[in-house]
């Protein structure tokens, strides 16, 4: 189904998803390659990232880059929300991110 939606229910959307994916307020931004991500809430990367004073990350520590170096690209993050479709592309990069197939 294909509906417009208020802006009231994006952020709602937006919301759960968050809580969904467990993700912080607290935004990583790796400084070469200007990856910009939610950090896990309570994880060892938003504690890090309390210590810094502007939260980006200038070393290896991107998630990011990780795991486009392990697992191959991944779906894009959207620059802006501004539709269900933009939600639904942010969905699919946090799970690509922070869902990890073990065999």
């Amino acid at each position: 189904m294909n509906r417009p939606y208020s802006v009231s229910e994006l952020n709602d959307v937006e919301r759960e998803l968050y809580a969904r994916h467990r993700l912080g307020d607290v935004i990583a931004i790796h400084t070469p390659c200007y990856h910009k991500y939610r950090v896990k809430k309570g994880g060892r990367k938003e504690q890090h990232l309390f210590g810094l004073t502007d939260e980006v990350l200038d070393d290896q520590t991107c998630s990011v880059c990780f795991k486009t170096r392990t697992s191959g690209p991944g779906p894009d993050y959207p620059n802006a929300i501004e539709s269900k479709r933009d939600l639904d592309a942010l969905d699919a990069f946090y799970k690509w991110l922070y869902r990890h197939d073990y065999a």
